[in-house]
């Protein structure tokens, strides 16, 4: 269960650095989402 928190931890992060760079926001960001609702449930 921790190791799935940090990898999904490191693919939010990820994914924020990619966002700002990256013209297409609307993939990245339902990602972040989806991340931040796991990290949410799992904690």
């Amino acid at each position: 269960m921790i190791r799935v928190v940090y990898s999904l931890r490191r693919f939010r992060l990820n994914t924020f650095d990619v966002t700002p760079t990256q013209p297409t926001p609307f993939p990245t960001r339902n990602v972040c989402y989806i991340s931040h609702f796991s990290i949410d449930n799992f904690i």
